[in-house]
């Protein structure tokens, strides 16, 4: 198990002119401490590197982590920063099991930044929304693709062998650009 601290705010709203603002209810930081499974990390691990292969957002790993403990394991509404003892331990488990597809991606984000302590000036919840965003658009995307690969009976077939022949002869590289302007909702192209 690994001890997580974290940091939080209380969250209130304010109501000037009619519109609601969240907001945190005062400057007071609060703390916690919880403890998770390797496990835990390696799911967080799993989620972020779907998060790098199906966007351009270059959210760093921490933020990331702490955004995802806060959702799956904390349960605050204002997050302002975590802090884990065995930070060795942790950036351990993380490069063991960062996919080979997305590692570089993922050095590229994160060589600069400690993978286990945000500054508590440095979050927000605007941010933790933010990342929540992307979770849930990238979650979506992957409910679809995993949909059109377990149901075929709703799929279009696959471009017949000869079609595709010709178009590549004559295309060459862009053969499936070709495919997919001349037979798109005929035949799937990949």
């Amino acid at each position: 198990m690994i001890d997580v601290s974290y940091s939080y705010q209380e969250e209130s709203f304010a109501t000037p002119g009619g519109l609601v603002i969240r907001m945190p209810k005062s400057e007071k930081i609060y703390s916690g401490c919880v403890q998770i499974s390797d496990d835990t990390i390696i799911e967080t691990v799993e989620d972020y590197s779907s998060i790098l292969r199906h966007t351009e957002e270059r959210i760093p790993f921490s933020k990331f982590l702490l955004t995802k403990l806060n959702n799956d394991q904390m349960f605050k509404t204002y997050p302002r920063g975590m802090f884990i003892e065995d930070k060795e331990y942790v950036k351990a488990l993380v490069r063991n099991n960062i996919p080979g597809d997305v590692a570089d991606k993922y050095w590229d984000i994160n060589r600069q930044l400690g993978v286990s302590y945000v500054p508590t000036s440095d979050f927000n919840a605007i941010i933790a929304d933010r990342i929540n965003g992307v979770i849930t658009k990238v979650n979506s995307l992957e409910s679809v693709i995993d949909e059109i690969n377990t149901v075929p009976e709703k799929t279009l077939p696959f471009v017949p062998e000869a079609l595709r022949k010709n178009y590549e002869d004559e295309y060459g590289e862009d053969a499936d650009l070709y495919l997919n302007r001349d037979f798109s909702g005929t035949f799937r192209v990949y």
